[in-house]
């Protein structure tokens, strides 16, 4: 709980963040590598929900479960969502780097498509065919995608 109060309060520059549906392994993938990782060394970096935290509430009842069962029976207490303030101000932010779980493309929310050039996918990790986005920002290592 702690490395994720910590991340609330203070969201570092390289976001985890899963596929638009926000499945339940979206949602803990998202999660688990961002506290890994950081944990390991290899970058701070913070979990961001895909969906609304209302979507979520509403939708989504097996991710409160699950998170339910591990202590996080207030999510909003804990998580960033999508919608959350602080993600709103930084998606127009540069210099802002982004892993990919449960998905290789970025959802045109946060793309270049709606004016966030500052964005960049540095690493993917996915079980879906490559788009074969990022090339120039994600390659080889940091793409672990189960169908090239």
């Amino acid at each position: 709980k702690a490395f994720l109060q910590q991340r609330l309060s203070s969201p570092t520059k390289h976001l985890v963040i899963g596929n638009s549906a926000g499945d339940a392994d979206s949602i803990i993938s998202a999660v688990v590598l961002a506290y890994v990782d950081s944990v390991k060394g290899v970058g701070k970096k913070t979990p961001v929900i895909s969906i609304s935290e209302h979507e979520m509430n509403t939708t989504r009842p097996e991710v409160s479960l699950l998170l339910d069962l591990v202590g996080i029976s207030d999510p909003s207490s804990l998580l960033l969502f999508v919608d959350s303030p602080a993600i709103k101000r930084d998606t127009s932010a540069s210099g802002i780097d982004v892993t990919l779980v449960d998905h290789n493309a970025l959802d045109e929310r946060f793309g270049p498509k709606r004016g966030k050039k500052g964005w960049r996918v540095k690493q993917i990790l996915d079980h879906h065919r490559d788009e074969g986005n990022y090339q120039d920002t994600c390659s080889n290592s940091d793409r672990n995608i189960a169908f090239q």
